[in-house]
């Protein structure tokens, strides 16, 4: 299982063709699925991209940062292409500015992972209500705001099992649990292994 997790801003940038490019993540229509139907030849470019931005992000030579990113488009575009041709772009904007009303939560969830979080910390950062904020995020995100952060805890972990030699259990401090036994449960429940199985996992050569 890959993941990947970037900022909207990041494709943004103040650009509103860009803002199009996230409505995958957003369509709810007649037919619609969470789940890509791509034929071999996209599934091997999609495929492709992931490995592409995993070598760029573990071994960050100079400029990996626009690499990523032209990558990222490119993925996104794929995704795009699946969407209906009559699709409108007002709903996407709408849910943008809705974005933006829980982005400080967002944020805030990225930058203190590691430290107890509720909702109505969160709530606050919006200068929401615990009830409309809930609500708000949930719309937006597909999930809430305590399952986001535990992606967003397991995703880091993830991230440090692949890339450091810190043992599991400074991992499981540093992505916010409070005992080992928690943070294996949560590992698991996500990625369908255990921290210490996943270390072992072979990651791909650079080219």
């Amino acid at each position: 299982m890959k993941i990947i997790i970037f900022d909207p801003a990041f494709i943004w940038q103040g650009n509103p063709e860009n803002y199009e490019y996230l409505l995958p993540f957003y369509y709810a229509g007649p037919g619609s699925s969470n789940r890509a139907s791509l034929d071999q030849s996209a599934l091997d470019r999609v495929h492709g991209l992931f490995a592409d931005m995993e070598r760029e992000w573990l071994h960050r030579e100079k400029g990996y940062e626009l690499l990523l990113k032209a990558k990222l488009m490119e993925l996104l575009a794929l995704f795009y292409r699946l969407l209906p041709a009559d699709m409108e772009s007002g709903e996407l904007l709408l849910l943008q500015g809705t974005y933006q009303r829980i982005r400080p939560s967002v944020e805030y969830i990225g930058r203190h992972y590691d430290e107890p979080l509720d909702l109505e910390l969160l709530a606050e950062q919006s200068a929401m209500s615990r009830t409309y904020f809930s609500s708000c995020f949930k719309k937006i995100m597909k999930m809430g705001a305590a399952e986001y952060i535990e992606m967003v805890r397991i995703n880091s972990a993830c991230l440090l099992l692949a890339t450091t030699d810190m043992a599991v259990i400074d991992v499981c401090y540093a992505c916010g649990y409070a005992n080992l036994s928690s943070f294996n449960a949560a590992f698991k429940k996500r990625t369908g292994t255990t921290p210490s199985r996943y270390r072992l996992t072979p990651l791909p050569k650079p080219e």
